[in-house]
């Protein structure tokens, strides 16, 4: 049985994997997306007998038998509920969703039919990828920045619209009629303690890796230098973004900044590179792609190669969805024993609290953990010392129930995978020069968690964060109409 390597999912032979990909080409070429090429037969994935269970996972967690809820129903609707309900406004959440789903109804325009100017439906609070509904300001009829979500809407000046049409506004009314929600935060405190239930871990993938030769994983994914360039690449002339030119010039620029850029899964062409994307896929099967993500997200746009030398840094910032971070030593050889990078994670659960407290007692956070302007320009150059770090350590404590600090402090080694749940505020130093896979991932079973996150602390807290461009709720969205 073959796997492709665009969706993860099985096939009996590679004629039938082969027409697969043609489609998919042809959809992402409709759409003016990269289109997919197959690798040969030999470079295919071959999957046990029990593949395809693993590979069709999603489908298979519906069980869907006729008169019966299952647990992936209920995981849907609670997301669903968090999606459209604001945390605490109302005492029961589930017919509150209902209501704001009939409201919807009523609405006789698709907001599709006003002018969008070709542009993504995204909050311009929070960020958050706005599919089933929003609301915009009323002297203005375009929904293009003038897009609001029902954390960051003004209630004086806005107006709902609806996004998605009648009929699947019906499903998911069926849904959430038929169905019980799950557990259902009723504060944002209760939010906090949910999403910090989920604790930071480590792994040992393969601490027997070789460290890694910068250049040779530079060479692996010259194609994707080539693309990152071409938009990020603003320290880069033109001729050194040409592909025979494009390795020397970001080895240089790594001296003295970090480089960050989305890989393909299908183009690594060095040994090295190939290496780091087989680390990816190991936990690929466990992860959420194929139709519900169709024309949001793929795991080629969440997927990103980290290269960077020792003192390196990432400011504080939260993720949509739960990430993993796998970390390979550059050089000659590894120094067994010497960590790699430090983590630092605050609990979600007082990251109000972190977030205050770094507004009053740390320069560097005029805004607490948001973004601010420096020299004219945003910038989220709010990283922590540690001296600071023991400071809000400190402040913030312990949960009285586990007796664990509310400020975590992670090392991660060669070969070692992190795993950052969604919610947890979180800032990474390099020790040492490494290379690094990381990716964000969706479950159906976390699907809740990452509404909540959204709520909690990305419309809340952390507003100016990265773009959602996870689109959990368009996923969401698709998920509960294949019911």
């Amino acid at each position: 049985m073959l796997q492709c390597p665009f969706c993860l999912k099985p096939f009996k032979n590679y004629h039938s994997l082969q027409r697969h990909a043609n489609r998919l080409s042809k959809t992402a070429a409709d759409e003016g997306q990269h289109q997919w090429k197959l690798p040969r037969v030999e470079d295919i994935t071959i999957l046990p007998d029990r593949g395809h269970e693993i590979a069709d996972e999603p489908e298979s967690k519906k069980q869907k038998h006729k008169g019966t809820v299952s647990l992936y129903q209920q995981q849907l609707a609670t997301a669903l509920v968090l999606c459209l309900v604001s945390v605490g406004q109302s005492g029961d959440p589930r017919q509150a969703a209902l209501s704001v789903l009939h409201q919807l109804l009523r609405i006789q325009h698709d907001s599709l039919a006003l002018d969008t100017d070709g542009q993504g439906s995204q909050c311009m609070g929070c960020g958050i990828a706005v599919y089933i509904c929003a609301w915009k300001g009323k002297a203005d009829p375009r929904l293009r920045r003038n897009m609001w979500c029902m954390m960051c809407k003004d209630a004086e000046s806005t107006e709902l619209v609806r996004i998605v049409s009648k009929d699947s506004i019906v499903k998911a009314i069926k849904l959430l009629t038929d169905t019980t929600i799950l557990h259902m935060p009723r504060s944002r405190s209760e939010v906090g303690q949910w999403l910090g239930m989920t604790s930071p871990s480590i792994a040992e993938l393969d601490c027997h890796l070789p460290a890694m030769s910068c250049k040779a994983v530079l060479t692996g994914f010259t194609s994707d230098l080539c693309t990152w360039a071409e938009s990020e690449g603003a320290g880069l002339s033109v001729e050194e973004r040409q592909p025979d030119k494009i390795v020397v010039a970001v080895q240089r620029m790594l001296s003295s900044s970090y480089l960050a850029f989305t890989v393909r899964m299908d183009t690594a062409s060095t040994g090295e590179a190939k290496q780091l994307i087989s680390m990816r896929l190991q936990t690929a099967h466990s992860e959420w792609w194929g139709e519900h993500t169709a024309g949001f997200i793929d795991m080629h746009r969440t997927t990103l190669c980290l290269i960077g030398m020792a003192g390196t840094k990432t400011a504080p910032h939260a993720d949509w969805a739960d990430a993993k971070n796998f970390a390979i030593a550059i050089g000659r050889k590894v120094k067994q024993g010497a960590a790699l990078a430090r983590w630092i994670f605050v609990n979600p659960c007082c990251i109000s609290r972190a977030n205050e407290f770094a507004e009053r007692e740390f320069k560097q956070c005029p805004k607490g953990f948001d973004k601010c302007t420096k020299d004219g320009r945003d910038t989220f150059d709010t990283f922590l010392s540690q001296s600071d770090v023991a400071t809000l350590s400190k402040s913030l404590g312990t949960d009285p129930n586990t007796g664990n600090a509310y400020v975590q402090t992670v090392y991660q080694h060669h070969g070692q995978l992190v795993h950052v749940p969604a919610g947890w505020l979180h800032q990474v130093e390099n020790l040492q020069d490494c290379v690094k896979i990381a990716w964000d991932m969706m479950t159906p079973e976390r699907m809740g968690a990452y509404m909540a996150t959204w709520q909690h602390v990305l419309a809340s807290v952390i507003k100016s964060n990265a773009p959602d461009y996870m689109a959990a709720t368009g996923v969401l969205w698709v998920a509960v109409q294949k019911l």
